[in-house]
């Protein structure tokens, strides 16, 4: 169903752009992301930062990948279409404040929420940990989006991401430093991993939009527990 609606939310915002014509819409930036990218290059945990160019042959290993590679191509016609600039910006792993950090949130602050709350709640880590992922703060991606409204248009696809690829286990001893608390996590190999391991090679949004990641992880990950056990104690 995830597939269904993504695709009804992209054809229907593609469809409203492409009434309201080139006089009025000056440009659009889609937002992709780097689970679109094959499950041939992320089932590995010898990690070679992907490039824009081994987009295709598609192949995603999950039904949001293949969605959001769907709306890559629709936006791609419609900028042929209409002549409105587009530009698709490729997030990795975005984490920050403000967030979600409920029971169906992302691994960074549900790992955050179980290192507060424990040892009342379990740390309770999904899959072995070893698998990784390329986690970018959300301060550089808002970077990244202004950037291109400058000068994103007409460039395909860019990749916003690091280079490093940063396994779950190591997320997890920061945010248990991070805490001071002596947290015994527990790793549940019963739980889904996903892809093994990605990163980026940001390359080309550092030759077109003058781009690099900027936050150090670790102190995007302070950040955002100190806002989260404030958000917890309201």
């Amino acid at each position: 169903d995830l597939f269904r609606l993504n695709n009804l939310i992209n054809t229907n915002l593609f469809h409203s752009v492409r009434k309201a014509g080139k006089e009025r819409i000056k440009g659009l930036i889609y937002v992709g992301t780097a689970c679109s990218y094959p499950l041939t290059r992320q089932n590995s945990l010898d990690v070679i930062p992907l490039k824009e160019e081994e987009l295709f042959p598609a192949l995603p290993e999950s039904a949001y990948g293949w969605s959001k590679l769907m709306g890559q191509l629709e936006i791609g016609f419609l900028e042929k279409e209409t002549g409105i600039p587009c530009c698709t910006l490729q997030f990795h792993n975005v984490y920050g404040a403000p967030c979600d950090y409920g029971a169906r949130s992302q691994v960074i602050p549900a790992l955050i929420r179980k290192a507060i709350n424990y040892p009342e709640e379990e740390f309770i880590v999904w899959g072995s940990g070893r698998q990784g992922r390329a986690f970018i703060h959300v301060d550089d991606v808002v970077e990244a989006l202004v950037l291109a409204l400058e000068k994103g248009w007409g460039h395909g696809w860019i990749q916003i991401g690091p280079s490093e690829c940063t396994s779950i286990r190591q997320i997890a001893e920061t945010v248990i430093k991070i805490s001071g608390k002596d947290i015994v996590p527990f790793y549940d190999t019963s739980k889904p991993e996903g892809d093994k391991a990605r990163s980026a090679d940001y390359s080309k949004a550092k030759r077109i939009l003058g781009w690099a990641p900027r936050v150090n992880l670790e102190d995007g990950l302070r950040q955002q527990y100190e806002w989260i056990k404030a958000a917890m104690k309201k």
